[in-house]
Protein backbone atom coordinates (compact mmCIF):
# COMPACT_ATOMS: atom_id res chain seq x y z
CA UNK A 1 0.00 0.00 0.00
CA UNK A 2 1.23 3.61 -0.68
CA UNK A 3 2.18 6.03 2.03
CA UNK A 4 -0.49 8.76 2.88
CA UNK A 5 0.35 12.06 0.52
CA UNK A 6 2.63 9.88 -2.00
CA UNK A 7 1.18 8.68 -5.45
CA UNK A 8 0.74 4.96 -6.15
CA UNK A 9 3.93 3.21 -8.06
CA UNK A 10 2.07 2.59 -11.01
CA UNK A 11 1.42 6.22 -11.55
CA UNK A 12 4.15 7.89 -13.74
CA UNK A 13 4.86 11.42 -14.55
CA UNK A 14 2.32 10.54 -17.42
CA UNK A 15 -0.10 9.52 -14.86
CA UNK A 16 0.45 12.50 -13.11
CA UNK A 17 0.25 14.43 -15.74
CA UNK A 18 -3.06 12.34 -16.54
CA UNK A 19 -4.59 13.14 -13.50
CA UNK A 20 -3.81 16.42 -12.88
CA UNK A 21 -5.53 17.22 -16.61
CA UNK A 22 -8.79 15.34 -15.25
CA UNK A 23 -8.86 16.47 -11.72
CA UNK A 24 -8.79 20.31 -13.75
CA UNK A 25 -11.39 19.03 -16.00
CA UNK A 26 -13.15 17.89 -12.48
CA UNK A 27 -11.98 20.82 -10.52
CA UNK A 28 -12.33 24.13 -12.80
CA UNK A 29 -11.67 25.87 -9.65
CA UNK A 30 -8.70 24.31 -9.16
CA UNK A 31 -6.95 25.24 -12.43
CA UNK A 32 -7.91 28.87 -12.63
CA UNK A 33 -6.70 29.26 -9.13
CA UNK A 34 -3.56 30.46 -9.64
CA UNK A 35 -4.43 32.75 -12.13
CA UNK A 36 -2.89 36.08 -11.41
CA UNK A 37 -0.39 34.50 -9.39
CA UNK A 38 3.57 33.17 -9.33
CA UNK A 39 3.04 29.54 -11.44
CA UNK A 40 4.00 27.36 -8.88
CA UNK A 41 3.31 23.42 -10.09
CA UNK A 42 1.68 21.28 -7.77
CA UNK A 43 1.01 17.27 -7.17
CA UNK A 44 -2.05 16.08 -5.94
CA UNK A 45 -2.80 12.13 -5.16
CA UNK A 46 -5.68 10.48 -3.96
CA UNK A 47 -5.12 9.94 -0.75
CA UNK A 48 -6.85 7.00 1.17
CA UNK A 49 -9.68 7.59 3.10
CA UNK A 50 -8.87 7.63 6.72
CA UNK A 51 -10.15 5.01 9.17
CA UNK A 52 -13.75 5.16 9.84
CA UNK A 53 -14.78 7.50 7.33
CA UNK A 54 -17.27 6.19 4.56
CA UNK A 55 -15.13 5.58 1.02
CA UNK A 56 -18.55 6.81 -0.41
CA UNK A 57 -19.36 10.30 -0.66
CA UNK A 58 -22.78 11.75 -1.63
CA UNK A 59 -24.31 10.21 -5.32
CA UNK A 60 -22.80 6.85 -4.06
CA UNK A 61 -19.44 8.29 -6.06
CA UNK A 62 -15.86 7.66 -3.89
CA UNK A 63 -14.80 9.64 -1.33
CA UNK A 64 -11.40 11.57 -2.12
CA UNK A 65 -8.79 13.75 -0.63
CA UNK A 66 -6.58 15.63 -2.64
CA UNK A 67 -2.80 15.98 -1.02
CA UNK A 68 -0.02 18.14 -2.30
CA UNK A 69 2.77 15.82 -3.44
CA UNK A 70 6.60 17.22 -3.11
CA UNK A 71 7.73 18.79 -5.99
CA UNK A 72 11.34 17.83 -7.47
CA UNK A 73 13.05 19.47 -10.15
CA UNK A 74 12.75 16.56 -12.78
CA UNK A 75 9.17 16.27 -12.12
CA UNK A 76 8.71 20.36 -12.47
CA UNK A 77 10.73 20.32 -15.63
CA UNK A 78 8.48 17.54 -17.02
CA UNK A 79 5.49 19.39 -16.16
CA UNK A 80 6.62 22.55 -17.28
CA UNK A 81 7.72 21.55 -20.44
CA UNK A 82 4.33 19.15 -21.06
CA UNK A 83 2.45 22.21 -20.15
CA UNK A 84 4.11 24.33 -22.86
CA UNK A 85 3.44 21.91 -25.47
CA UNK A 86 0.14 21.30 -24.39
CA UNK A 87 -0.80 24.99 -24.51
CA UNK A 88 0.94 25.77 -27.79
CA UNK A 89 -0.93 23.47 -29.11
CA UNK A 90 -4.31 24.55 -27.51
CA UNK A 91 -3.72 27.72 -28.69
CA UNK A 92 -3.07 26.99 -32.27
CA UNK A 93 -5.83 24.73 -32.33
CA UNK A 94 -8.27 27.40 -30.54
CA UNK A 95 -6.94 29.86 -33.09
CA UNK A 96 -7.55 27.63 -36.18
CA UNK A 97 -10.78 27.39 -34.12
CA UNK A 98 -11.60 30.28 -33.63
CA UNK A 99 -10.72 31.61 -37.31
CA UNK A 100 -12.70 29.07 -38.82
CA UNK A 101 -15.57 30.17 -36.37
CA UNK A 102 -15.08 33.73 -37.35
CA UNK A 103 -15.25 32.92 -41.25
CA UNK A 104 -18.60 30.74 -40.23
CA UNK A 105 -19.86 33.78 -38.39
CA UNK A 106 -19.66 35.84 -40.96
CA UNK A 107 -20.91 33.65 -43.40
CA UNK A 108 -23.97 33.14 -41.54
CA UNK A 109 -23.99 36.45 -40.75
CA UNK A 110 -24.19 37.68 -44.30
CA UNK A 111 -26.60 34.67 -45.35
CA UNK A 112 -28.50 35.46 -42.56
CA UNK A 113 -29.21 39.35 -43.60
CA UNK A 114 -29.49 38.26 -46.53
CA UNK A 115 -32.51 35.54 -45.68
CA UNK A 116 -33.95 38.63 -44.32
CA UNK A 117 -34.11 40.71 -46.55
CA UNK A 118 -35.75 37.75 -48.50
CA UNK A 119 -38.25 37.07 -46.33
CA UNK A 120 -38.87 40.60 -45.76
CA UNK A 121 -39.66 40.89 -49.68
CA UNK A 122 -41.71 37.74 -49.42
CA UNK A 123 -43.61 38.80 -46.50
CA UNK A 124 -44.40 42.46 -47.77
CA UNK A 125 -45.04 40.44 -51.37
CA UNK A 126 -47.37 38.09 -49.28
CA UNK A 127 -48.98 41.18 -47.45
CA UNK A 128 -49.65 42.69 -50.93
CA UNK A 129 -50.88 39.83 -52.41
CA UNK A 130 -52.88 38.75 -48.79
CA UNK A 131 -54.86 42.85 -49.15
CA UNK A 132 -55.04 42.42 -52.93
CA UNK A 133 -57.20 38.97 -52.53
CA UNK A 134 -59.26 40.36 -49.66
CA UNK A 135 -60.02 43.64 -51.59
CA UNK A 136 -60.80 40.88 -54.60
CA UNK A 137 -62.51 38.76 -52.31
CA UNK A 138 -64.64 42.15 -50.80
CA UNK A 139 -65.22 43.13 -54.51
CA UNK A 140 -66.44 39.45 -55.17
CA UNK A 141 -68.79 39.49 -52.17
CA UNK A 142 -70.38 42.56 -52.88
CA UNK A 143 -70.98 41.63 -56.59
CA UNK A 144 -72.57 38.34 -55.53
CA UNK A 145 -74.75 40.18 -53.07
CA UNK A 146 -75.44 42.61 -56.00
CA UNK A 147 -76.29 39.95 -58.24
CA UNK A 148 -78.36 37.96 -55.57
CA UNK A 149 -80.21 41.02 -55.17
CA UNK A 150 -80.90 41.62 -58.76
CA UNK A 151 -81.92 37.66 -59.29
CA UNK A 152 -84.59 38.19 -56.27
CA UNK A 153 -85.65 41.47 -58.04
CA UNK A 154 -85.89 39.82 -61.09
CA UNK A 155 -87.68 36.55 -59.77
CA UNK A 156 -90.20 39.16 -58.26
CA UNK A 157 -90.68 40.96 -61.31
CA UNK A 158 -90.59 37.50 -63.41
CA UNK A 159 -93.63 36.19 -61.13
CA UNK A 160 -95.15 39.40 -61.50
CA UNK A 161 -94.79 39.00 -64.76
CA UNK A 162 -96.54 36.04 -65.68
CA UNK A 163 -99.36 36.39 -63.32
CA UNK A 164 -100.07 39.92 -65.26
CA UNK A 165 -99.82 37.83 -68.46
CA UNK A 166 -101.75 35.38 -67.02
CA UNK A 167 -104.63 37.71 -66.34
CA UNK A 168 -103.70 40.05 -69.14
CA UNK A 169 -104.57 36.24 -71.21
CA UNK A 170 -108.01 35.56 -69.81
CA UNK A 171 -109.13 38.78 -69.73
CA UNK A 172 -107.53 40.73 -72.95
CA UNK A 173 -110.78 41.89 -74.36
CA UNK A 174 -112.30 42.98 -71.42
CA UNK A 175 -109.42 45.29 -70.40
CA UNK A 176 -108.95 46.96 -73.80
CA UNK A 177 -110.88 49.90 -73.21
CA UNK A 178 -109.41 50.21 -69.60
CA UNK A 179 -105.64 49.95 -71.36
CA UNK A 180 -106.47 52.66 -73.54
CA UNK A 181 -107.94 54.82 -70.89
CA UNK A 182 -104.75 54.10 -68.88
CA UNK A 183 -102.42 54.61 -72.11
CA UNK A 184 -104.11 57.85 -72.10
CA UNK A 185 -103.57 58.77 -68.64
CA UNK A 186 -99.94 57.39 -69.23
CA UNK A 187 -99.60 59.74 -72.09
CA UNK A 188 -101.34 62.87 -70.08
CA UNK A 189 -98.59 61.78 -67.25
CA UNK A 190 -95.60 61.46 -69.50
CA UNK A 191 -96.73 65.05 -70.98
CA UNK A 192 -97.15 66.46 -67.39
CA UNK A 193 -93.79 65.00 -66.42
CA UNK A 194 -92.46 66.39 -69.92
CA UNK A 195 -93.53 69.82 -68.77
CA UNK A 196 -91.89 69.72 -65.42
CA UNK A 197 -88.96 68.53 -66.96
CA UNK A 198 -88.80 71.19 -69.27
CA UNK A 199 -89.81 73.67 -66.79
CA UNK A 200 -87.34 72.40 -64.23
CA UNK A 201 -84.78 72.56 -66.94
CA UNK A 202 -85.56 75.90 -67.44
CA UNK A 203 -85.45 76.71 -63.77
CA UNK A 204 -82.07 75.16 -64.28
CA UNK A 205 -80.91 77.30 -66.88
CA UNK A 206 -82.43 80.54 -65.09
CA UNK A 207 -80.51 79.41 -61.69
CA UNK A 208 -77.28 79.12 -63.98
CA UNK A 209 -77.90 82.59 -65.80
CA UNK A 210 -78.40 83.98 -61.87
CA UNK A 211 -75.28 82.48 -60.58
CA UNK A 212 -73.06 83.77 -63.48
CA UNK A 213 -75.14 86.99 -63.06
CA UNK A 214 -73.90 86.71 -59.11
CA UNK A 215 -70.26 86.09 -60.05
CA UNK A 216 -70.10 88.55 -62.69
CA UNK A 217 -71.56 91.44 -60.14
CA UNK A 218 -68.74 90.04 -57.60
CA UNK A 219 -66.01 90.49 -59.79
CA UNK A 220 -67.40 93.73 -60.74
CA UNK A 221 -67.71 94.25 -57.05
CA UNK A 222 -64.27 93.23 -56.44
CA UNK A 223 -62.79 95.62 -59.17
CA UNK A 224 -64.58 98.60 -57.98
CA UNK A 225 -63.59 97.81 -54.65
CA UNK A 226 -59.73 97.87 -55.40
CA UNK A 227 -60.12 100.68 -57.54
CA UNK A 228 -61.37 102.75 -54.71
CA UNK A 229 -58.23 101.22 -52.44
CA UNK A 230 -56.13 102.61 -55.75
CA UNK A 231 -58.11 106.05 -55.41
CA UNK A 232 -57.98 106.08 -51.49
CA UNK A 233 -54.35 105.60 -51.68
CA UNK A 234 -53.60 107.77 -54.37
CA UNK A 235 -55.75 110.64 -52.32
CA UNK A 236 -53.65 109.97 -49.56
CA UNK A 237 -50.65 110.47 -51.22
CA UNK A 238 -51.61 113.49 -52.97
CA UNK A 239 -52.71 115.11 -49.46
CA UNK A 240 -49.64 114.29 -48.36
CA UNK A 241 -47.95 116.03 -51.53
CA UNK A 242 -50.70 118.82 -50.28
CA UNK A 243 -49.34 119.12 -47.01
CA UNK A 244 -45.96 119.27 -47.59
CA UNK A 245 -46.53 122.03 -50.22
CA UNK A 246 -48.55 124.12 -47.90
CA UNK A 247 -46.08 123.48 -44.76
CA UNK A 248 -43.78 125.05 -47.57
CA UNK A 249 -46.06 128.08 -48.45
CA UNK A 250 -46.59 128.86 -45.11
CA UNK A 251 -43.06 129.21 -43.91
CA UNK A 252 -42.47 130.99 -47.18
CA UNK A 253 -45.20 133.17 -46.50
CA UNK A 254 -43.64 133.60 -42.92
CA UNK A 255 -40.50 134.44 -44.45
CA UNK A 256 -41.85 136.92 -46.82
CA UNK A 257 -43.81 138.98 -43.83
CA UNK A 258 -40.30 139.19 -42.16
CA UNK A 259 -38.60 140.86 -45.03
CA UNK A 260 -41.64 142.78 -45.54
CA UNK A 261 -41.47 143.93 -41.93
CA UNK A 262 -38.01 144.87 -42.37
CA UNK A 263 -38.52 146.72 -45.23
CA UNK A 264 -41.10 148.86 -43.50
CA UNK A 265 -39.06 149.29 -40.92
CA UNK A 266 -36.08 150.74 -43.51
CA UNK A 267 -38.35 152.53 -44.80
CA UNK A 268 -39.45 154.69 -41.80
CA UNK A 269 -35.90 154.54 -40.64
CA UNK A 270 -34.85 156.86 -44.23
CA UNK A 271 -37.77 158.75 -44.03
CA UNK A 272 -36.81 159.46 -40.69
CA UNK A 273 -33.17 160.28 -41.91
CA UNK A 274 -34.32 162.62 -44.56
CA UNK A 275 -36.86 164.47 -42.18
CA UNK A 276 -33.60 164.98 -39.66
CA UNK A 277 -31.16 165.97 -42.57
CA UNK A 278 -34.22 168.25 -43.91
CA UNK A 279 -34.21 170.19 -40.57
CA UNK A 280 -30.40 170.08 -40.10
CA UNK A 281 -29.94 171.82 -43.54
CA UNK A 282 -32.49 174.29 -42.66
CA UNK A 283 -31.18 174.92 -39.43
CA UNK A 284 -27.68 175.46 -41.08
CA UNK A 285 -29.31 177.98 -43.52
CA UNK A 286 -31.22 180.13 -41.02
CA UNK A 287 -28.28 180.37 -38.46
CA UNK A 288 -25.25 179.46 -40.11
CA UNK A 289 -24.04 176.47 -37.71
CA UNK A 290 -23.94 172.97 -37.68
CA UNK A 291 -27.25 171.41 -36.49
CA UNK A 292 -28.02 170.20 -33.73
CA UNK A 293 -28.62 166.41 -33.49
CA UNK A 294 -30.19 164.51 -30.42
CA UNK A 295 -28.56 160.87 -29.69
CA UNK A 296 -32.47 160.10 -29.06
CA UNK A 297 -33.20 159.99 -32.36
CA UNK A 298 -30.05 158.98 -33.82
CA UNK A 299 -29.61 156.09 -31.06
CA UNK A 300 -32.44 153.55 -33.02
CA UNK A 301 -30.51 153.26 -36.65
CA UNK A 302 -26.87 152.29 -35.36
CA UNK A 303 -26.64 150.66 -39.23
CA UNK A 304 -28.03 153.45 -41.04
CA UNK A 305 -26.82 156.30 -38.99
CA UNK A 306 -23.16 154.97 -38.11
CA UNK A 307 -21.34 157.61 -40.07
CA UNK A 308 -23.73 160.37 -38.52
CA UNK A 309 -22.75 159.63 -35.08
CA UNK A 310 -18.92 159.82 -35.97
CA UNK A 311 -19.22 163.45 -36.44
CA UNK A 312 -19.06 165.69 -33.58
CA UNK A 313 -22.17 168.14 -33.13
CA UNK A 314 -21.51 171.72 -32.84
CA UNK A 315 -23.24 173.77 -30.40
CA UNK A 316 -25.18 177.11 -32.28
CA UNK A 317 -23.39 180.19 -33.37
CA UNK A 318 -22.38 182.10 -36.07
CA UNK A 319 -20.18 179.99 -37.96
CA UNK A 320 -15.74 180.35 -38.56
CA UNK A 321 -14.80 180.99 -41.47
CA UNK A 322 -12.90 177.80 -42.48
CA UNK A 323 -16.02 175.45 -40.94
CA UNK A 324 -17.80 173.85 -43.66
CA UNK A 325 -21.14 171.54 -43.61
CA UNK A 326 -18.87 168.16 -45.40
CA UNK A 327 -20.17 165.33 -43.43
CA UNK A 328 -24.08 166.33 -43.70
CA UNK A 329 -23.50 166.73 -47.29
CA UNK A 330 -22.12 163.69 -47.96
CA UNK A 331 -24.69 162.16 -46.06
CA UNK A 332 -27.25 163.35 -48.34
CA UNK A 333 -26.11 161.70 -51.63
CA UNK A 334 -26.18 158.26 -49.09
CA UNK A 335 -29.52 158.98 -47.95
CA UNK A 336 -30.95 159.90 -51.51
CA UNK A 337 -29.22 155.94 -53.13
CA UNK A 338 -30.88 154.43 -49.88
CA UNK A 339 -34.41 156.26 -50.66
CA UNK A 340 -33.70 154.83 -54.01
CA UNK A 341 -32.88 150.89 -52.77
CA UNK A 342 -35.82 150.98 -50.48
CA UNK A 343 -37.88 152.15 -53.47
CA UNK A 344 -36.65 149.39 -55.31
CA UNK A 345 -37.27 147.02 -52.73
CA UNK A 346 -40.71 147.88 -52.49
CA UNK A 347 -41.53 147.82 -56.26
CA UNK A 348 -39.66 144.29 -56.07
CA UNK A 349 -41.70 143.19 -52.64
CA UNK A 350 -45.00 144.31 -54.63
CA UNK A 351 -44.65 142.35 -57.17
CA UNK A 352 -43.44 139.14 -55.43
CA UNK A 353 -46.69 139.48 -53.53
CA UNK A 354 -48.26 140.03 -56.65
CA UNK A 355 -46.53 136.85 -58.26
CA UNK A 356 -47.27 134.82 -54.99
CA UNK A 357 -50.68 135.79 -55.02
CA UNK A 358 -50.72 134.53 -59.10
CA UNK A 359 -48.69 131.82 -58.30
CA UNK A 360 -49.11 128.41 -60.15
CA UNK A 361 -48.59 127.11 -56.81
CA UNK A 362 -51.90 128.16 -55.36
CA UNK A 363 -53.34 126.93 -58.69
CA UNK A 364 -51.98 123.52 -58.35
CA UNK A 365 -53.55 124.29 -55.12
CA UNK A 366 -56.73 124.56 -56.22
CA UNK A 367 -56.52 121.83 -58.58
CA UNK A 368 -55.63 119.33 -56.00
CA UNK A 369 -58.71 120.23 -53.93
CA UNK A 370 -60.90 120.43 -56.76
CA UNK A 371 -59.33 116.66 -57.87
CA UNK A 372 -59.63 115.48 -53.83
CA UNK A 373 -64.01 116.86 -54.01
CA UNK A 374 -64.07 114.94 -57.31
CA UNK A 375 -62.61 111.77 -55.45
CA UNK A 376 -64.89 112.22 -52.89
CA UNK A 377 -67.72 112.54 -55.15
CA UNK A 378 -66.90 109.49 -57.46
CA UNK A 379 -66.22 107.19 -54.14
CA UNK A 380 -70.01 108.02 -52.82
CA UNK A 381 -70.87 107.17 -56.28
CA UNK A 382 -68.84 104.15 -56.14
CA UNK A 383 -70.22 103.45 -52.73
CA UNK A 384 -74.06 104.05 -54.14
CA UNK A 385 -73.22 101.70 -56.96
CA UNK A 386 -71.98 98.95 -54.52
CA UNK A 387 -75.16 98.94 -52.45
CA UNK A 388 -77.23 98.88 -55.88
CA UNK A 389 -75.47 95.39 -56.47
CA UNK A 390 -75.40 94.43 -53.32
CA UNK A 391 -79.19 94.94 -53.17
CA UNK A 392 -79.40 92.99 -56.91
CA UNK A 393 -77.53 90.53 -55.31
CA UNK A 394 -79.80 90.02 -52.53
CA UNK A 395 -82.96 90.26 -54.55
CA UNK A 396 -81.42 87.50 -57.04
CA UNK A 397 -80.50 85.25 -54.13
CA UNK A 398 -84.32 85.60 -53.37
CA UNK A 399 -85.24 84.89 -56.94
CA UNK A 400 -83.03 81.69 -56.66
CA UNK A 401 -84.31 80.03 -53.73
CA UNK A 402 -88.01 80.81 -54.69
CA UNK A 403 -87.27 78.95 -58.16
CA UNK A 404 -85.64 76.43 -55.97
CA UNK A 405 -88.71 76.48 -53.69
CA UNK A 406 -90.95 76.05 -57.12
CA UNK A 407 -88.67 73.27 -58.32
CA UNK A 408 -89.13 71.01 -54.56
CA UNK A 409 -92.75 71.85 -54.90
CA UNK A 410 -93.32 70.79 -58.57
CA UNK A 411 -90.88 67.15 -57.58
CA UNK A 412 -93.67 66.83 -54.65
CA UNK A 413 -96.50 67.16 -56.89
CA UNK A 414 -94.98 65.06 -59.73
CA UNK A 415 -94.27 62.08 -57.02
CA UNK A 416 -97.78 62.61 -55.74
CA UNK A 417 -99.06 61.50 -59.02
CA UNK A 418 -96.98 59.06 -59.49
CA UNK A 419 -98.30 57.17 -56.20
CA UNK A 420 -101.81 58.50 -57.18
CA UNK A 421 -101.75 56.33 -60.07
CA UNK A 422 -100.04 53.25 -58.51
CA UNK A 423 -102.50 53.14 -56.14
CA UNK A 424 -105.31 53.80 -58.10
CA UNK A 425 -103.87 50.82 -60.82
CA UNK A 426 -103.37 48.45 -58.36
CA UNK A 427 -106.84 49.30 -56.36
CA UNK A 428 -108.29 48.56 -59.98
CA UNK A 429 -106.44 45.63 -60.58
CA UNK A 430 -107.42 44.13 -57.17
CA UNK A 431 -111.25 44.73 -57.48
CA UNK A 432 -111.10 43.27 -61.05
CA UNK A 433 -109.19 40.04 -59.67
CA UNK A 434 -111.87 39.95 -56.89
CA UNK A 435 -114.34 40.14 -59.08
CA UNK A 436 -112.92 37.35 -61.48
CA UNK A 437 -112.19 35.03 -58.33
CA UNK A 438 -108.33 35.37 -58.93
CA UNK A 439 -106.10 34.69 -56.12
CA UNK A 440 -104.26 38.10 -55.30
CA UNK A 441 -100.79 37.90 -54.65
CA UNK A 442 -100.15 39.81 -51.19
CA UNK A 443 -96.13 40.98 -52.07
CA UNK A 444 -97.61 43.04 -55.01
CA UNK A 445 -101.68 43.81 -53.73
CA UNK A 446 -101.24 44.52 -50.51
CA UNK A 447 -99.15 47.81 -50.80
CA UNK A 448 -100.20 51.02 -49.30
CA UNK A 449 -99.73 54.24 -51.42
CA UNK A 450 -96.80 54.62 -48.83
CA UNK A 451 -95.47 51.27 -49.50
CA UNK A 452 -95.70 51.33 -53.37
CA UNK A 453 -92.75 53.81 -53.68
CA UNK A 454 -90.10 50.86 -52.78
CA UNK A 455 -91.93 49.02 -55.85
CA UNK A 456 -89.40 48.17 -58.82
CA UNK A 457 -92.15 49.46 -61.82
CA UNK A 458 -92.56 52.39 -59.92
CA UNK A 459 -89.61 54.12 -58.52
CA UNK A 460 -88.83 57.66 -58.28
CA UNK A 461 -87.43 58.89 -61.28
CA UNK A 462 -86.15 55.09 -62.43
CA UNK A 463 -87.94 52.39 -64.59
CA UNK A 464 -88.28 48.68 -64.51
CA UNK A 465 -84.93 46.99 -66.35
CA UNK A 466 -84.62 47.47 -69.36
CA UNK A 467 -86.45 50.61 -70.00
CA UNK A 468 -89.70 48.74 -69.52
CA UNK A 469 -92.18 49.78 -66.76
CA UNK A 470 -96.18 48.80 -65.75
CA UNK A 471 -97.55 50.98 -67.91
CA UNK A 472 -95.41 50.03 -70.83
CA UNK A 473 -96.36 46.25 -70.79
CA UNK A 474 -100.36 47.42 -71.86
CA UNK A 475 -98.80 49.12 -74.69
CA UNK A 476 -97.10 46.06 -75.98
CA UNK A 477 -100.29 44.22 -75.34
Amino acid sequence: DPRPGQPPPELGLAGLGGGRERGMGRFPSLGGAGRGHRAVPLFWALAPVQSGGSPLGPGGMPRAVLTPLPPTPQRLEQEKYELRRRLESGVAEWETRVAELEGDLAALRAQLGHQRLEQQDTSRESSQVAQELSEQNQRLAEQLSQAFQLEQRLQDELMALRVENRTLGMSSAEHAARTQSLQAENLMLQERKQELERQTRQLREETEAMQGLVETLHENLLLLRREVHEKELQLRAEAEELRVSNRWLQRRVREMADEIRLHDSDASLASLQLEIEQSGEGSLEQNGGPAKVSGRALGGSPTSLENIKTFPVRPRGPPSRGCCPCPTRSLCPQLTLQHVQLGSLRGELASQRRLFQESDRDETLKLAVADRDEAIIRKGQMELELAQVSLERDSMSQQLLAAIRQKMALCQELEGWQDDMEFIIKQQLKLQWQQEGIPTSPLALSRTPAQAKTSPFFRRGNSAPNGTSFLSLFKKS
